[in-house]
């Protein structure tokens, strides 16, 4: 495909063959319901050939994935003129109407089985000894990480919409910048959750309640409220960090002394604990 070596596999899933399964009853069943309208309709129609009739037919059951439709194109015949008919007199046609035998058919029903629960894979690496078929399958369920991974990038947070660029080497080279931001911030997020895991400890989340997953995004926001003040002493400059609370410090002793020296906080400066509260927000946000 396009010139490259490829290889192929089919995963089958019994979680969505079952999903897929019930999904497709219901359209056969709204599909029936849709087609028994349609040829009820036709069969009240007279047609004024044969020709016209089985045109009418074909062109409707080319509307059938699920079913089959046997029919029989009849003459509809009557006698000239009004009131009763002369004796010896015979019927004339009039014109043709179609009668129609609706049914499942079931060949078309299971070739629709075969299908589902099914999708494939594809892959460049056509050593299954470097790349197996589950560490494929395993690859393309973290996709949804690289989905989040491009709606963080788009995140108005970064205020891209106030940049305009036009030449391509400086959009690819925002993208590059955009792309190492990323990395960064899904490295510090994944060094933060793994931090609170080993210590067993928690990080208060929009709704103040203890987790040990919160999003990198939302310790941003914890941390804007901190705030660097510089103050003028005779001929001398000091500059002194403030708003920073237990949550920032706990925050910042997991990222090691360089962040702590940052925040002007000690380089052998303890964990304390917080305590949460259940029912409200707690007073240091």
């Amino acid at each position: 495909m396009g010139g490259i070596n490829q290889r192929f596999v089919l995963v089958f899933s019994q979680k969505a063959y079952e999903r897929e399964l019930a999904t497709l009853y219901r359209r056969m069943a709204k599909a029936s319901d849709t087609l028994n309208k349609a040829l009820w309709h036709l069969s009240c129609q007279l047609f004024t050939c044969q020709a016209d009739a089985t045109q009418a037919i074909h062109k409707l059951l080319k509307k059938c994935p699920y079913h089959d439709v046997t029919y029989e194109i009849v003459p509809v015949k009557k006698h000239p003129g009004r009131g009763k008919p002369k004796a010896g007199s015979e019927p004339v046609c009039v014109g043709y109407r179609i009668d129609y035998t609706l049914a499942t058919d079931l060949s078309k029903v299971e070739q629709h089985k075969q299908r589902l629960g099914r999708f494939i894979l594809a892959t460049n690496q056509l050593d299954s000894q470097q790349l197996t078929d589950a560490h494929v399958l395993s690859q393309y369920k973290e996709q949804a990480t690289v989905e989040a991974g491009f709606k963080f990038i788009k995140d108005n947070a970064f205020e891209l919409d106030s940049l305009f660029l036009k030449t391509p080497e400086r959009i690819g080279a925002l993208m590059m910048v955009m792309t190492l931001c990323l990395m960064v911030y899904n490295f510090a997020q994944y060094h933060l959750r793994q931090c609170l895991k080993d210590h067993g400890d928690v990080l208060p989340n929009q709704l103040g309640k203890p987790v040990q997953n919160p999003t990198l995004k939302w310790i941003a926001e914890l941390m804007n409220v901190i705030a660097v003040v510089t103050l003028q002493l005779e001929n001398t400059k000091q500059q002194i960090v403030t708003n920073v609370n237990q949550v920032h410090r706990k925050v910042t002793a997991y990222f090691g002394q360089s962040a702590l020296r940052i925040y002007g906080l000690p380089p052998d400066y303890q964990q304390v604990a917080i305590h949460y509260a259940t029912s409200a927000i707690p007073s240091y946000f």
